[in-house]
């Protein structure tokens, strides 16, 4: 138990003891990140993530990747994606579960790419672009979090065909490609400070991931090595 900022802006909890947990909820209100840094950050990570082709690319292959290595849906499973792709562009029973439990909600773009975005601190593109840069914003971030949110519906799909609930099928889904919302105070703060890491939730989610395959599916990881060697054997 910490003693709560002793400030009149913590109105009826000035004074007062509070669990850690809840004082560190507190302080990241009170102080949020620097607005400077914010923009910084914001302004990296919309051209890096958003408006690069290879980020893309790569956003769709790594999570293909994760839902083989934790769930053991491969790549070639084409019947189970090209249902989510069907889900998501004409709805249907399948999506309308996954909304109920938080789809669309918690990616990339929803928890980290849209907020920066919208801070005060960017204020200055918003009057420079007017229209433009709402729209882009828009529309570029929604391909991004369909991205994702194309690889958890397929996970969540296949679940479900399991027999597996909603709620655990959701979840199931989230150990794959992750939920971007549930990270520390501290985390939060790394990923929008100037002198943090913009993009360790990634790592930080998908490191457990890749550690618990080498250990329960070794192939699942080194057939891309095997693959690699294949191709530089058949080079000259």
């Amino acid at each position: 138990m910490i003693e709560a900022l002793n400030r009149s802006k913590a109105g009826d909890l000035a004074g007062k003891y509070i669990p850690k947990q809840m004082n560190d909820y507190i302080n990241e209100i009170i102080n949020p990140t620097d607005p400077f840094g914010a923009k910084l950050i914001g302004e990296f990570k919309y051209m890096k993530v958003v408006l690069s082709p290879a980020t893309h690319a790569r956003n769709i292959l790594s999570n293909t990747v994760l839902n083989w290595w934790k769930l053991g849906i491969g790549p070639w499973r084409a019947d189970i994606y090209m249902e989510a792709l069907s889900q998501i562009r004409k709805g249907g029973k399948w999506i309308d579960e996954a909304k109920t439990v938080g789809y669309g909600a918690d990616t990339f773009a929803a928890t980290e790419l849209k907020g920066l975005l919208d801070d005060p601190a960017m204020s200055y593109l918003q009057k420079n672009l007017k229209g433009t840069w709402s729209k882009s914003k828009k529309f570029m971030g929604n391909i991004y979090q369909d991205e994702e949110g194309f690889a958890k519906l397929a996970a969540f799909i296949h679940q479900r065909k399991k027999g597996i609930g909603i709620e655990e099928a959701w979840k199931a889904a989230e150990s794959a490609t992750f939920n971007y919302a549930q990270v520390t105070p501290f985390i939060r703060k790394m990923r929008t400070s100037l002198f943090g890491l913009p993009f360790i939730t990634f790592p930080l989610k998908a490191t457990p991931v890749a550690v618990e395959t080498i250990l329960k599916h070794p192939g699942r990881v080194s057939v891309f090595g095997k693959i690699k060697n294949d191709i530089e054997n058949m080079a000259d």
